[in-house]
């Protein structure tokens, strides 16, 4: 699968604005919330590489867990698909 588009961690953290005042529940559920709201308002385009757990994590300050929890959740729900050595993507549940 070709990816067409990558969106930076810095990037990602401006799209993400003040996600921290929307905390309902944990962290990584938040940050999963926030971020399939982006996909589904097209800040977050389809096939567009997210960037590394590590990353992502350094930039928001925040543990890397909680940034592989949130994908994990994405996943699960169709949001995000992943390929070892290829990253991770947006996609939209079936």
């Amino acid at each position: 699968m070709q990816i067409d588009r990558r969106v930076s961690s810095q990037s990602f953290a401006r799209h993400l604005g003040r996600w921290r005042e929307e905390i309902r529940g944990n962290l990584a559920s938040t940050l999963a919330e926030q971020t399939r709201l982006m996909v589904l308002d097209g800040r977050l385009p389809v096939m567009t590489r997210l960037p590394s757990e590590r990353s992502l994590a350094a930039v928001l300050a925040i543990s890397r867990t909680t940034v592989a929890t949130a994908y994990d959740l994405l996943r699960q729900c169709g949001f995000l698909q992943s390929q070892q050595g290829s990253g991770t993507w947006i996609a939209l549940p079936e």
